[in-house]
C-alpha cells in the first residue's frame, strides 16, 4: 500500500504539552493546553489557526552555583528559588499533502524574570522572558511510494539574539518511521529518528550537539519525545498530514 496521504476531512484540534528541561542548576517546567481549528481552503489545501495557553516554572537551586565572591549577595545561601510564569502562544499554519509553512509565536506577553526577590539587582538589569518569533517552511518530495524527503527551513527571531536559522531533512517511510538532520547555522547539528508504536502513539529522539564556543559548557543534548495521537477513528499510521 501506498504511504501519500489520502485527502480526509479536517476537524478542530485540541492538546496538551508537558514539558521538563534541565540545564545545570536550572530547571524550566511547562503545562500547556492548545486549541485549532482547521480551514479547508481546497481539495487538498487547509489552513490551522492555534492558540495555546498555560503555566510555566523557572527554579534555580543557587546552593549548586559557585560565586567569585563567596559573601555575593545576589543569591548566596537562598537555596532553591522558583518562579511561576503565563505563557501565550499563537500561529497559524497552511499546509496540504506535500507541503507546509507558518508563523507562530511563544512568550507572547515578556515577563520579567529574576531570583534575587528585588533587593540586589536594579530594574535594569533583571532578565526576562522575551517573545519568540519562529517562520517555518517545508515541501515533501516523493521517491516513490514508500518513501519520501522532507527539507525544511526555520528562521527565530528572539529578541536581541541574532537570527537564528535552521535547515531541517528527514527521510521518510510511509509515514511510520523517520529519519532526519538538522544543522543550526554557526551553532550546532542534531541527529532525529522516530517512529509510530501504534496507530495513536508516537516516540521521537533527538541529540543535539553545539558546535560554537557554547560547546565549552554544552557537551550536547538528549531529547526524548512521546505523541498520543487520540481520536484517531480510522486507525491509520500517522494520520493526517505529517507535519
Amino acid at each position: 500500500a501506498s504511504g501519500r496521504p489520502a485527502d480526509h476531512a479536517v476537524e478542530p484540534g485540541v492538546g496538551l504539552t508537558v514539558l521538563s528541561d534541565v540545564t545545570g542548576p536550572i530547571r524550566r517546567f511547562s503545562v500547556n493546553a492548545a486549541y485549532a481549528h482547521h480551514i479547508g481552503l481546497g481539495p487538498k489545501t487547509s489552513i490551522s489557526l492555534g492558540i495555546g495557553a498555560g503555566m510555566q516554572t523557572y527554579s534555580l537551586d543557587a546552593d549548586k552555583l559557585e560565586f567569585a565572591d563567596p559573601g555575593d549577595p545576589t543569591m548566596t545561601g537562598v537555596g532553591l528559588m522558583r518562579k511561576w510564569k503565563p505563557d501565550i502562544s499563537a500561529g497559524i499554519w497552511l499546509y496540504s499533502a506535500d507541503f507546509f509553512g507558518g508563523v507562530s509565536m511563544q512568550n507572547i506577553i515578556p515577563q520579567e524574570l529574576t531570583f534575587d526577590k528585588g533587593e540586589v539587582i536594579t530594574a535594569d538589569e533583571r532578565g526576562k522572558l522575551m517573545p519568540h518569533l519562529f517562520i517555518t517552511a517545508g515541501y515533501r518530495l516523493w521517491l516513490n511510494n514508500d518513501f519520501s524527503v522532507l527539507p525544511s527551513v526555520m528562521l527565530k527571531v528572539i529578541e536581541p539574539a541574532p537570527l537564528g536559522i535552521d535547515v531541517n531533512a528527514k527521510l521518510l517511510y510511509r509515514d511510520r518511521l523517520w529519519l532526519g538532520a538538522n544543522y543550526r547555522v554557526d551553532d550546532g547539528f542534531a541527529g532525529l529518528l522516530g517512529v509510530y508504536i501504534t496507530p495513536v502513539l508516537n516516540i521521537g529522539y533527538a541529540y543535539d550537539y553545539t558546535a560554537s564556543s557554547l560547546n565549552y559548557i554544552s557537551k550536547g543534548t538528549h531529547e526524548i519525545t512521546i505523541g498520543p495521537t487520540l481520536g484517531n477513528r480510522s486507525g491509520a499510521f500517522a494520520p493526517g498530514h505529517n507535519w
